[in-house]
């Protein structure tokens, strides 16, 4: 057989079969020293990688991009905005904010180790329509009502609630004032600052408290009957802890003692005439104490109540569950004792029972609760500081549905108020400057006048202050005379609002049959406002 040869350019012949060996070591000896084809690199990203959007406007679509992998992709938003909760695949919808300020977003998709983001940048329109309504305490529309919006181009807007109670304003530069102005002597006017939203739901009320909406109806009876007497030496405390029984939901109860020997307790139910309730459900609550407040024994049972009727129910008590409700209290400057109490949830009603509480001060600064275990009842802790009626500053905690728990509760500052000013002129619009206070999201500021025709008037904000506008006749402030001025009070709330306290949270329709701004109501709302501090040490002014 005829050998295969190849003749170089220097004349020296190699052999066709030593060149093949040659080049298959040499293509050995470079993937073993790593040079040769790799298993290509995982990739991922995301279109478009940056996008402005208004608020209000449509929802927009980002797309993922995943190469060389087959993991899961998944969505996650950072900032203002929304996407579809638990978004998963190649594409997601995000929609900007239907309210709300400029400000950035950050959409993320992640897929195993691999992330990709988009920024969103979200602008606030030249001018909005602002599409509102105005409703009474009880929801129902509040028609006839002047509402007035100062934008932010100094622009003032007027409109009537028609029988709907909507109003509509357009052309607003964003963020504005917005104003409402009742007839006069029905309900205060109210302001509200630092509004962005084009749908805003305005509850008005007298200052003193919701308007009844309905004659009062006939109270209920219920006659809660024990299966054994209550205990020698002890006593029991019967509640029925409803919604409907009143609008603030720490008095959304009704309670009586029975003394040792007693079989049954009989209890008065009444109904709030501003929630035109006649049936109310919730829970009977049976606690039983000996001398020294320790719970001995407890029951409960559903039962419902209705106007002008009887109702019986039947109670079996058992030896009491107790567990641990303990936590340490944050005094703030000026205070050093408070009141720590159990309070007890059913749905939306809630009761304090004044005979489970601690005293506790700043030097002796915890306290803690054998606290009892009923079924269908969660609990809060409150501190409470100063007197009801009076100024005071609390806090409640989250609600507690499982024991042992620890509340570890901060009280707030007491707001201080300072003189107004700008306060001369025909048309007197006085500026009102607090002491700003820790942990609170929103301030009410509470005005009226002594002695003349009743001015009443409520600012709220999240600012360090507010100023009433410039009101239509006849609901400007009376200036008086040099000789003879008006005399007025101020005086200031500061609450927390639980998910959020500013203007455009607080008017989303929440404080229909719910939050009431005026005097000590936020107090009563535990399960909307989590804290705060009442100063009803008014500041007094004149005009001029």
């Amino acid at each position: 057989m005829e050998k295969l040869m190849i003749k170089d350019k220097s004349g020296k012949l190699y052999s066709k079969l030593g060149l093949l060996l040659t080049s298959l070591f040499l293509v050995f000896l470079t993937n073993a020293c790593g040079g040769g084809s790799t298993t290509p690199t995982p990739s991922l990203t995301v279109t478009p990688t940056t996008a402005t959007v208004t608020v209000g406007d449509a929802a927009i679509a980002f797309t993922a991009t995943l190469s060389n992998s087959s993991s899961a992709i998944n969505w996650s938003l950072t900032g203002a905005g929304s996407i579809p909760s638990g978004a998963t695949g190649s594409t997601v919808s995000y929609t900007p904010p239907t309210t709300g300020a400029a400000a950035t977003a950050t959409l993320t998709a992640t897929a195993g180790s691999l992330t990709a983001s988009a920024t969103i940048t979200i602008n606030v329109p030249a001018t909005i329509n602002v599409v509102g309504k105005v409703l009474q305490f009880d929801g129902t529309p509040a028609a006839g009502v002047n509402v007035q919006i100062d934008d932010a181009a100094s622009t003032t807007g007027t409109a009537i609630s028609d029988g709907t109670g909507a109003f509509s304003i357009s052309g607003v530069k964003a963020p504005y004032t917005l104003s409402v102005i009742p007839p006069t002597g029905t309900n205060a006017p109210q302001t509200w600052t630092a509004v962005t939203r084009v749908d805003p739901t305005v509850v008005v009320n007298p200052i003193t408290g919701p308007s009844a909406f309905c004659a009062s109806p006939a109270p209920g009876t219920l006659n809660v009957n024990f299966a054994t007497p209550v205990a020698a030496g002890n006593t029991a405390t019967v509640a029925f802890i409803a919604p409907g029984i009143n609008h603030l939901e720490l008095n959304s109860n009704v309670s009586g003692g029975a003394a040792a020997g007693a079989t049954t307790q009989t209890l008065t139910v009444p109904f709030d005439t501003s929630l035109c309730q006649t049936t109310v459900t919730g829970k009977v609550v049976y606690i039983e104490t000996d001398g020294s407040l320790n719970i001995i024994r407890t029951a409960s049972t559903d039962a419902t109540v209705t106007t002008g009727n009887t109702t019986t129910a039947a109670i079996t008590q058992q030896t009491a569950s107790t567990k641990s409700l303990k936590g340490a209290v944050t005094f703030p400057a000026g205070a050093t004792t408070a009141n720590a109490v159990i309070v007890f949830k059913v749905g939306g009603a809630s009761l304090a029972l004044g005979g489970l509480s601690k005293t506790v001060n700043s030097t002796t600064p915890t306290y803690e609760f054998a606290a009892p275990e009923i079924e269908g009842v969660e609990l809060r802790s409150l501190v409470l500081a100063g007197t009801p009626g009076g100024t005071v500053v609390w806090r409640y905690s989250d609600v507690i549905s499982t024991l042992p728990a620890t509340a570890n509760l901060s009280l707030p500052s007491l707001g201080a108020t300072n003189q107004p000013s700008g306060a001369a002129g025909a048309n007197a619009t006085p500026t009102f400057t607090y002491t700003p206070v820790s942990d609170v999201n929103l301030y009410s500021v509470l005005l009226q006048n002594v002695g003349g025709t009743p001015t009443q008037w409520i600012g709220s904000t999240s600012g360090n202050s507010i100023k009433i506008p410039s009101l239509p006749a006849p609901a400007r402030l009376d200036i008086g005379t040099a000789t003879t001025p008006m005399q007025y009070q101020w005086a200031i709330n500061s609450i927390k609002v639980r998910d959020g306290g500013d203007s455009d949270t607080m008017l989303d329709g929440r404080q229909v049959k719910k939050v009431y701004l005026g005097g000590f109501f936020g107090i009563f709302n535990p399960d909307v406002i989590s804290g705060g501090s009442a100063n009803t040490a008014q500041t007094n002014f004149t005009l001029p």
